[in-house]
């Protein structure tokens, strides 16, 4: 980027914060400003009370401040076509468009894309029925990862569960809130420790470049 251009990030977390400070370090960015934002971005910049579902607000805000690029930190608004909603109205942001963030957005719809790809992942059934699921998970002590299939979950939506047990009760929970269930093979022996390491690409659609290997922790 040029020296001196206006950045605008999307969000309130801590992933906020650590895109802000990165953003601080960069000759080429005069001008920092997070929507929310927190107290960690207020420090490297400034904070503005939008909400980041509000799409018409944000859009108004960067057209009216010139903003040169706009960064979105959650999935939740990449999932709601935010990426859409800006490049319309002629703004560039950074993040996959709708279809792209379905990917992940949509735990069945990503499956579908792997598996015809060719790209290995763990075996997996959809039910609607609860005792189905539930008899699924008995079948094999592996049957133990249940899934939300889709929608916005805040990272909560997939349950690598340590027993059949309480798989099975996993499965009522998610079927509360969802009239679908994805029941996942376990990719691993029980009972053994294994390495989760996940490794993000940006990619332009002709070029990529690959980031570090990172770790989400849930247990």
């Amino acid at each position: 980027m040029a020296n001196g251009e206006s950045v605008l990030i999307i969000g309130g977390g801590g992933r906020e914060s650590a895109i802000a400070y990165l953003m601080s370090k960069s000759d080429g960015v005069g001008r920092i400003i997070t929507a929310p934002g927190n107290p960690g971005t207020k420090l490297l910049g400034e904070n503005v009370d939008i909400s980041p579902n509000d799409f018409n607000a944000l859009i108004d805000f960067a057209l009216k401040e010139k903003i040169d690029l706009v960064i979105t930190g959650s999935e939740s608004q990449l999932g709601k076509g935010i990426v859409d909603a800006f490049e319309k109205n002629g703004v560039l942001i950074y993040g996959p468009n709708l279809k792209l963030a379905q990917i992940e957005v949509d735990k069945i719809y990503g499956k579908e894309v792997m598996l015809k790809a060719g790209i290995s992942t763990p075996l997996h059934w959809i039910f609607k029925d609860a005792e189905a699921a539930k008899a699924k998970i008995m079948e094999d002590p592996k049957n133990t990862v249940v899934k939300h299939p889709s929608g916005d979950m805040g990272g909560k939506g997939v349950h690598p569960c340590a027993t059949q047990e309480e798989a099975v009760a996993e499965v009522d929970k998610m079927l509360q809130i969802s009239n679908t269930v994805v029941i996942e093979q376990f990719a691993g022996e029980k009972g053994v420790i294994h390495e989760e390491a996940s490794c993000m690409v940006i990619c332009s659609g002709t070029t990529y470049v690959p980031m570090i290997f990172s770790q989400d922790h849930k247990k």
